[in-house]
């Protein structure tokens, strides 16, 4: 869910809604003048605008690292009610930054029931997904996650890999399997199946083939942390102390939440054995 999000013309139609009711008050019952209601039209039309310009603001302002004054754009529009779904996805994503996730999942709730289109609703239920998954919630996200290949024709990547984890978290083996590899059938650019794998060939006592993995999930994304600790761990046992340590090291400045299999503590465990 990174990089520019998708756009959303959910405002148009609730535009063109008004501009339809004033039309049946204004023209059938108050006798208006029908060019009375072009400028209405513009008027909704431009409010629409405005909304979908503010938060495209903010999305500027979260690049520029000036995260309060977005939240700030996101809150007012939240508060007034405005009806752009992105715009809750949007401040969901921030909220779960800072651990907040039970108004991050209200955020996300209320952005389904305003009908957003298509791409918008996708990305929602995705990072509900993601959502249930960082509060250790493992069924209600592979709920979420199986749903949506059936809602969907076609799913990102990112979906079948993240079902592939948590069934792997689940020691659901065989199912997790199936799952990954689905994934990478799909798409072999999605870090998260390569690391899935990489475990699994682990558990298996597969060690090449899960440093392979592990070693194509951190080329694609570096911060990935389980990847980091389970190279490590195989570095380690080929006596390559320096190997271990930097790959150690490396998952210590990784971010760690519930959606990871390996622990802070583990870590911690490892870079005070490797620094001692």
């Amino acid at each position: 869910m990174n990089g520019k999000a998708p756009k959303d013309l959910s405002q148009v139609p609730f535009a063109l809604l008004g501009f339809l009711l004033a039309y049946v008050v204004l023209v059938w019952f108050l006798d208006v003048p029908f060019p009375y209601l072009l400028f209405a039209l513009a008027g909704c039309v431009a409010y629409a605008r405005r909304e979908q310009l503010r938060e495209k603001r903010a999305m500027k302002l979260i690049a520029k690292g000036k995260r309060a004054e977005a939240a700030k754009i996101y809150d007012s529009q939240i508060r007034r009610g405005v009806k752009l779904p992105s715009a809750y996805l949007n401040r969901a994503h921030m909220l779960m930054q800072d651990d907040n996730l039970p108004a991050a999942m209200e955020l996300l709730q209320k952005g389904l029931t305003m009908e957003p289109d298509p791409l918008i609703e996708e990305h929602i239920y995705m990072t509900m997904g993601m959502c249930y998954w960082m509060q250790g919630d493992h069924d209600n996200a592979l709920e979420t996650f199986k749903g949506m290949t059936e809602r969907y024709e076609k799913t990102d990547g990112q979906v079948t890999a993240s079902l592939g984890y948590l069934y792997f978290i689940k020691e659901d083996y065989p199912t997790a399997k199936k799952w990954i590899k689905m994934a990478l059938d799909e798409d072999k650019h999605v870090p998260i199946a390569w690391e899935s794998m990489g475990q699994i060939h682990y558990r298996d006592g597969k060690h090449i083939k899960a440093e392979e993995a592990f070693k194509f999930a951190i080329a694609l994304q570096h911060n990935m942390v389980d990847s980091h600790y389970h190279l490590g761990l195989i570095a380690e046992a080929k006596n390559d102390l320096e190997r271990a340590r930097e790959h150690f090291e490396n998952a210590g400045i990784c971010d760690i939440s519930k959606m990871n299999t390996v622990t802070a503590e583990q870590v911690k465990e490892k870079l005070d054995k490797f620094l001692e």
